[in-house]
């Protein structure tokens, strides 16, 4: 909910967080019946689950009347798979977004990080070295 509150563009994005305790322990039946149950048929242009559910998403489509992807393994990667999709690219039924569009995960990882990095600012230097307070993540 977070990640999806933070986000820079103006996207309309429901929330449905699942009874499941832990993605990868759902598989795609019962997240399609927990899915019928709460939402019914659905009129979203997609619908994007955790990439660690078990099966393919064809199964959820089926049930809820439109598209369902796999998306990332991780929360923090949405603004990225929001990217894929006003793009044009394409999820999978079965593949993780972050194993399919894997060079592009890491780029923006990596953009992150450094990002973070360059925020930084040391609280004082010591012998050449920026001793920091909070400092930036080891690399």
């Amino acid at each position: 909910m977070e990640v999806v509150s933070s986000l820079r563009k103006d996207y309309e994005i429901d929330v449905v967080a699942s009874r499941a305790p832990v993605a990868q322990f759902v598989s795609s039946e019962e997240l399609a019946r927990e899915l019928a149950e709460r939402l019914g048929r659905c009129d979203y242009d997609y619908v994007v689950v955790p990439g660690l559910i078990r099966g393919s998403t064809r199964v959820i489509e089926e049930v809820l009347g439109c598209r369902v992807f796999k998306g990332s393994r991780y929360a923090g990667d949405i603004p990225t798979v929001l990217e894929l999709l006003e793009e044009g690219l394409e999820l999978s039924h079965e593949v993780p977004a972050d194993d399919l569009y894997r060079e592009r995960f890491l780029r923006s990882l990596e953009e992150s990080l450094r990002s973070l990095s360059a925020s930084k600012v040391p609280a004082f230097r010591l012998r050449g070295v920026d001793v920091y307070v909070d400092p930036p993540p080891i690399l």
